[in-house]
């Protein structure tokens, strides 16, 4: 029996792990000792993942392929789980939208609400109720910077980061006395599939790309200890000194100006309907 089975239970969900920081999250839990769920949309994926993972850390795996914003999700979910000792849930899963607020899509919008928001709300209300019963387990429900001091031109992004950043942190104090540990991750600019399907061409090559390494080892150090972390060691430094000199505001008006320089250099898109960036 691992520490991480002992203090949380046999196994783990991982929402959104068949690529990028969700798949090197699973990893992680599996190196831990942990059996894992594995789900997402991509079953080839997860099948490949599922192997990998038998194989390397000699852990049993679970693949449930299905779309996390499916309103059955949770009846996915328990049924898929009714019969294990499950102990942590890990929700990755969300999409972004780079263009100003006015030249998007209502409908993607939407969406963006029900994978990012509505889909983590609903799976942690579950597993959260699981975990108070037994009086064990974690919630480990990644974020990002631009949840944390907001990003313009990725502004649905940051609102729905925004929401888990409040619920996570809130919800740290309420579990505790359960011995649930809930921790939300305030992850940078991190090399991943995702990112790149996200930005393309100038922005790329801008980027300061955060180690995937750093941003799993931060995680799971903080997980029972804080209610976030930020995950990129400079940016703490960074915004500590900002936090010395400057007011909140401050903070944020550097930030954006830092993270609009970095998206479009000196090209900053429309602000109204049109075709898009």
């Amino acid at each position: 029996m691992s520490e991480y089975t002992e203090k949380y239970g046999q196994w783990s969900v991982v929402c959104g792990c068949s690529q990028g920081i969700g798949k090197a999250m699973a990893t992680e839990v599996a190196r831990r000792g942990m059996n894992v769920v594995l789900t997402a949309r991509s079953k080839d994926k997860l099948d490949a993942l599922s192997v990998e993972l038998e194989k390397t850390y000699h852990v049993q795996t679970k693949v449930v392929p299905m779309d996390l914003t499916d309103p059955k999700r949770v009846e996915i979910l328990r049924e898929a789980t009714k019969d294990l000792d499950v102990g942590m849930l890990l929700y990755n899963a969300a999409v972004a939208y780079v263009r100003g607020f006015l030249d998007g899509d209502m409908d993607y919008y939407k969406y963006m609400l029900n994978l990012n928001c509505i889909g983590m709300l609903e799976l942690t209300y579950y597993y959260a109720e699981r975990f108070v019963r037994q009086r064990r387990g974690a919630l480990v429900l990644v974020g990002s910077n631009a949840g944390y001091l907001s990003m313009p031109y990725l502004t649905m992004y940051s609102a729905t980061k925004g929401f888990v950043l409040m619920f996570a942190s809130s919800l740290y104090t309420e579990m505790k006395p359960y011995n649930v540990d809930v921790v939300y991750p305030i992850i940078s600019n991190t090399e991943t599939p995702g990112m790149h399907d996200l930005f393309h061409g100038g922005a790329i090559e801008r980027m300061v790309w955060q180690d995937l390494n750093e941003v799993v080892n931060d995680t799971f150090s903080a997980l029972g200890k804080t209610p976030t972390i930020i995950t990129n060691k400079k940016m703490r430094r960074s915004l500590n000194f900002l936090r010395t000199v400057t007011d909140l505001n401050g903070t944020i008006e550097q930030t954006h100006k830092n993270g609009i320089k970095m998206l479009f250099a000196d090209d900053l898109p429309k602000q109204y309907p049109s075709e898009g960036i």
